[in-house]
C-alpha cells in the first residue's frame, strides 16, 4: 500500500476520491472530466452487486485487455487513480437468485482489481437467513433470548466465516485486499461484530471500509471505531448523516417506518425481485451531503484518525442525499474534505481546481 504524503509537509494524508454509483447514467469520460474539475483525485468504481457496473463493465474488462487499458487511460489521463472497485451486495443471501450472483460479482471484482493493479475491493459483509431452510434474510439486532443467540452463532460459524475465509484466500492469492463495510442489516454492523468476522475468517487480506454514515445513527463514534480497528481499516467513505433530535426521542435509532416504492415511483432493484424501500419524511435520521450533518471539525478528526491508526490510501465521497443533485453534493463534499485535509496537513487547494 502506497502511503500518500503531502510533498511540502511530509504529513501522512489520503486521496479525496468519489464513489461513482450516483452517476450511473453519465458516460464514463464525461463523468471523469467533471470529477477532475471538482478537485477529485481518484474514483471508486461500482463493479457488481446491488449497483451493477455502469462505468466499469466487469465481465467485458475481464475478457478484454484493450478495454482494461482504455479504462486505465481514461482515468489516468485526467490525473485520477482508481482507488477501489466496489462490489457491495449480499453474497450470503439465502435467495438462490441473489447470494450466488453477488458472490460471483465479488470474485470477478477481485480478479479484475488484480488485472488493473487496484489494491482494494469494497464489499458488504452480507446477511443470511435464520437457518439453512430460510428464504429471506434475518438480522437479529438484539439477541435477548438464547434462541436468537443460536441464530447469530449459526450465521457467523456456518455461513459468514467460511465464506469470507474463502474470499480472503482468493483475494490474498491475487494481491488484493477486501474492505468490508460495517452496515446495519448485515452480520457485521459495528466494530465488535466486524472483529468477530475478521478474526474468524483469518488472514491479512480482509479489513474494513469505514463509512461514518451508518455508524452515526447507531450512536457509534467513527473516530473511535478507526482507533479500535487500527490497521484493519483499509478504505473509507465520506458520507454524512443528519440526526433529527425530535424524531429520535420519539422513534429511536431503530426507526422502522419504511415503505415500499409507490405506484408512480420506480423501485430500485436489489436483485431477486427485492426493491429498495423508502423512509418516511420525518425519519429519525437521513443521509445528507458531507458537511450538512457533521462539520469540518469532525471530518478533520476523522481524516486524522485514518492517517494515525488506519492503513488507508483514500476516502471516497458517496453521495446519498436525496434532496441534493449528485454533482452539487459531490462538489460540496469535496470542499469540506479539502478544508478538513488542509487543517491536518497544511496542504492547500489546487490553484486550478474549480470547486
Amino acid at each position: 500500500m502506497e502511503l500518500v504524503t503531502d510533498g511540502r509537509t511530509g504529513v501522512r494524508s489520503v486521496r479525496i476520491a468519489c464513489y461513482t454509483a450516483a452517476f450511473s447514467g453519465c458516460p464514463r469520460t464525461k463523468l471523469l472530466d467533471q470529477l477532475a474539475a471538482k478537485g477529485i483525485e481518484g474514483v471508486e468504481l461500482p463493479s457488481g452487486g446491488f449497483v451493477g457496473s455502469p462505468h466499469c463493465p466487469t465481465r467485458e474488462l475481464l475478457r478484454d485487455g484493450d478495454a482494461r487499458q482504455k479504462l486505465l487511460e481514461d482515468v489516468g489521463s485526467r490525473g485520477l487513480a482508481i482507488v477501489a472497485l466496489n462490489a457491495n451486495g449480499n453474497p450470503l443471501h439465502p435467495n438462490a437468485r441473489v447470494g450466488p450472483a453477488h458472490a460471483q460479482d465479488l470474485r470477478d471484482s477481485i480478479e479484475l482489481a488484480a488485472l488493473l493493479g487496484v489494491s482494494c475491493v469494497v464489499a458488504m459483509p452480507g446477511l443470511p437467513g435464520a437457518d439453512s431452510a430460510a428464504s429471506a434474510t434475518t438480522w437479529p439486532v438484539h439477541p435477548w433470548e438464547s434462541g436468537v443467540l443460536d441464530v447469530v452463532d449459526w450465521q457467523f460459524d456456518a455461513v459468514a466465516i467460511p465464506f469470507w475465509h474463502s474470499i480472503g484466500q482468493w483475494a490474498e492469492d491475487r494481491g488484493v485486499r477486501v474492505a468490508l463495510e460495517m452496515h446495519p442489516h448485515t452480520v457485521a454492523y459495528n466494530p465488535y461484530t466486524l472483529t468477530r468476522l475478521l478474526d474468524g475468517a483469518g488472514g491479512n487480506s480482509l479489513g474494513a471500509n469505514l463509512d461514518p454514515s451508518h455508524l452515526f445513527w447507531q450512536g457509534i463514534d467513527p473516530c473511535l471505531a478507526v482507533e479500535t480497528l487500527g490497521e484493519r481499516v483499509f478504505h473509507a467513505a465520506a458520507k454524512d448523516t443528519f440526526l433529527d433530535a425530535h424524531a429520535l426521542k420519539l422513534h429511536g435509532v431503530l426507526d422502522g417506518r419504511y415503505r415500499r416504492p409507490g405506484r408512480d415511483t420506480p423501485g430500485y432493484d436489489l436483485g431477486g425481485g427485492y426493491l429498495l424501500t423508502e423512509p418516511v419524511v420525518d425519519c429519525a435520521w437521513r443521509f445528507v451531503t458531507v458537511g450538512r450533518g457533521h462539520g469540518v471539525s469532525f471530518w478533520s478528526a476523522f481524516l486524522a484518525a485514518l492517517c494515525d491508526f488506519g492503513d488507508v490510501d483514500a476516502i471516497a465521497i458517496e453521495h446519498g442525499d436525496a434532496e441534493v443533485q449528485p454533482e452539487l453534493g459531490v462538489a460540496e463534499a469535496a470542499r469540506v474534505l479539502h478544508e478538513a485535509r488542509m487543517t491536518i496537513t497544511g496542504r492547500p487547494l489546487m490553484a486550478d481546481t474549480a470547486l
